[in-house]
């Protein structure tokens, strides 16, 4: 028997749940046409069978996107603290579980598939001197599906299935940012889009530099990774400030956890980071009450 369509969430639901509106449904403003629409949470940033694997799961071919569901179940606890809570303690494992999810996050997401979709030869024979593939697809696929397995740092060293390449991008994200909290102050929520994350970029060194990583978690809250250097190099950009860039603190070291304060950020930034949401969108944003 064939499997049935099923919506693959990019995003997942749980935390598009955070930008509902009053009635329950979501407000997405569409770039292509400039109309707004109001819908459920399953019907957006989403696409049918995205994960499906017939290649290298033929007995399930939706194992990809079962694995990715547990994985979300496992971090959907932190982001509701993120969420609720001022003054979040993470113990390692929490740290681990969270950092894999949001390179997932960047991963996994159908632009990305995109991308390697339209790899030209010479792209595909790079990736192969490291991983065998059938496709542009598969490699993709194959390489998500690896990420999903990954419970600890050791996991992503020894995992031969991670292709060199991907792991080198997974390890620079691990190694090279920290995490920030934000709160909004005023009126103004927060977007989120199909790109998911945001990457802002400034130059550093005469070259485009991915700064921070914007993730909204809900129409308060943003998540940002932020580079090591940031407060360094920057001094007067209009994002990067002290409220965004500062690293989680030591809490016990018998337990091995860290401590993040959640920041608030004035209105003319939330803004200013809405403007790189929007810009940065591919199809459209999501929209609150206040700002439809």
């Amino acid at each position: 028997m064939k499997n049935k369509p099923v919506k693959h969430h990019y995003i997942p639901q749980f935390i598009l749940r955070n930008f509902l509106n009053d009635n329950g449904k979501l407000y997405f403003y569409s770039k292509s046409d400039g109309n707004t629409i109001e819908d459920y949470t399953s019907n957006i940033f989403m696409e049918k069978n995205l994960n499906k694997d017939e290649i290298n799961h033929k007995d399930n071919p939706m194992w990809i996107e079962e694995e990715l569901s547990y994985f979300e179940n496992k971090v959907a606890p932190i982001i509701k603290k993120f969420n609720t809570e001022n003054e979040i303690v993470l113990l390692n494992e929490d740290i681990f579980t969270l950092r894999i999810f949001l390179f997932i996050m960047m991963f996994r997401s159908k632009h990305v598939r995109n991308k390697f979709l339209r790899f030209n030869d010479n792209d595909i024979e790079l990736y192969k001197l490291f991983q065998d593939f059938e496709n542009a697809e598969d490699l993709w696929k194959k390489n998500l599906a690896a990420l999903t397995q990954c419970k600890n740092i050791n996991d992503i060293k020894k995992f031969k299935d991670i292709n060199p390449i991907i792991l080198e991008k997974c390890f620079f994200q691990f190694t090279q940012y920290y995490t920030t909290i934000v709160e909004k102050r005023g009126n103004t929520d927060f977007l989120i889009s199909d790109v998911y994350p945001t990457i802002y970029y400034r130059e550093v060194k005469n070259v485009l530099f991915p700064v921070c990583l914007f993730f909204p978690i809900s129409l308060d809250r943003l998540l940002v990774l932020n580079y090591l250097d940031n407060d360094k190099i920057f001094t007067t950009d209009a994002i990067i400030n002290k409220n965004i860039s500062y690293p989680p603190k030591p809490h016990d070291n018998k337990i091995k956890s860290i401590k993040i304060e959640v920041k608030k950020i004035y209105e003319s930034q939330v803004k200013l980071i809405n403007k790189v949401i929007y810009d940065n969108a591919v199809e459209g944003v999501i929209v609150s009450n206040y700002d439809r």
